[in-house]
């Protein structure tokens, strides 16, 4: 199911100030945001695949047509040097149960300010974001995929969420739709983590890398730190990842997936593990033949003191920030149909196809207050920087 996604306008009112060369103060309707704009130095280095297969694993590279879902052979035709991420908020809105609702079409008003959105370009956008219940839509974790055009910030877009229904440990899926049923709903909660990669025409250079994982035993091969390992030997340091698994009558086993879905949000501090633990369900389940996973994520180092300190020192989404979705063949009762992803495991006969799209551009976003010239974290309350107003 497609749904509209309305462009930003040019009646919206909001001011830009730029405070150093790349931090920024940006007020639209009574709200403030604080971002930070970066490009990483690094360059992809000549690595050859081969050089990490082992007893139990080899990885191969290949081309679109040998993709294992259609709609990432579609996706192939998107990514270059001019890819970005984009992230609003983080990990902070979850651990303080604060400043949890924004718009999206805040995110594409700034991409569009700073001219990360260029005129006359398609890009395919995915990633990782939430939505609260709201006019009857359940909201849910949510899997981004649209296509945006960089002209207006409008698109179509193929949204959906997971949620759990009364009684249910595990997920069901629905579009994310206003009550029309027919525009994507503009509202997200908690965080916002997607990757925009723009069309790539004749004359454009694809930086995509893409390969699959074929195990040769049954042993379970842990196919997030399979990634790690390649990413590393490429040398990148942030990339939007896009991946196919399914399994064939044959198997002996199927593919394992650890998966996990708000059951609420947040409405206090969490304190305590456990705390965090108690307002999720995360499962564990196998794929089935005839079903695909299809799984959508972006990757940089992502600084999270507040939550660092609250995990004793482990870093936030160290594989990642991954959402997933269940297509094909018939959901089954003991399985999440859209989840945050933890853990996917692969085995003989498994498919499983990567795609990785290197990153150079980052743009981080967080809900501010701007107080006498402090900005002040919506969520955490923290001082973030301190500036001397214009004017």
């Amino acid at each position: 199911m497609e749904l509209k996604i309305k462009p930003i306008g040019q009646t919206e009112k909001y001011r830009f100030e730029r405070l150093t060369e790349h931090e920024f103060l940006f007020h639209s309707d009574n709200n403030f945001y604080y971002i930070t704009s970066r490009r990483l130095s690094y360059k992809v280095k000549d690595f050859k695949l081969n050089k990490i297969n082992g007893n139990r694993f080899a990885i191969k590279c290949i081309n679109k047509s040998a993709l294992l879902n259609p709609l990432l052979r579609t996706h192939m035709q998107y990514g270059t040097n001019d890819s970005f991420l984009a992230d609003m908020q983080g990990i902070n809105s979850f651990l303080y149960g604060r400043a949890k609702i924004f718009q999206d079409k805040t995110i594409r008003e700034i991409l569009f300010e700073l001219q990360y959105l260029k005129p006359h370009t398609r890009y395919l956008r995915f990633g990782a974001a939430g939505a609260r219940p709201r006019d009857g839509h359940p909201g849910g974790e949510v899997v981004e995929l649209s296509f945006i055009d960089g002209s207006n910030g409008g698109g179509i877009s193929k949204t959906q969420s997971g949620y759990l229904p009364k009684h249910s440990i595990f997920s069901q899926r629905i579009p994310l739709y206003e009550s029309d049923h027919q525009t994507l709903r503009d509202e997200r909660t908690i965080y916002s983590h997607t990757a925009f990669l723009p069309f790539k025409n004749d004359n454009t250079k694809s930086n995509n890398i893409c390969f699959s994982i074929n195990a040769k035993t049954n042993d379970s091969i842990n196919v997030l730190e399979v990634v790690d390992s390649v990413v590393k030997g490429y040398g990148l340091k942030a990339y939007g990842i896009q991946v196919a698994v399914s399994a064939s009558k044959k198997s002996t086993v199927f593919p394992l997936i650890i998966g996990r879905v708000l059951k609420h949000l947040p409405n206090t501090k969490i304190k305590t593990l456990q705390m965090a633990k108690n307002i999720a369900s995360e499962q564990t389940f196998s794929l089935r033949p005839k079903q695909q996973a299809l799984l959508f994520g972006t990757y940089f180092k992502r600084v999270e003191k507040d939550w660092e300190k609250f995990r004793k020192g482990r870093p936030y989404e160290p594989h990642g920030h991954i959402h997933a979705l269940i297509i094909g063949g018939k959901q089954l009762d003991y399985q999440h149909n859209l989840f945050h992803l933890r853990s996917l495991s692969v085995s003989l006969g498994n498919k499983c196809d990567v795609i990785i799209t290197p990153i150079w551009q980052i743009v981080q976003i967080k809900p501010v207050l701007n107080k006498k010239g402090r900005i002040i974290d919506k969520a955490s309350l923290k001082t973030i920087v301190s500036y001397k107003k214009n004017g």
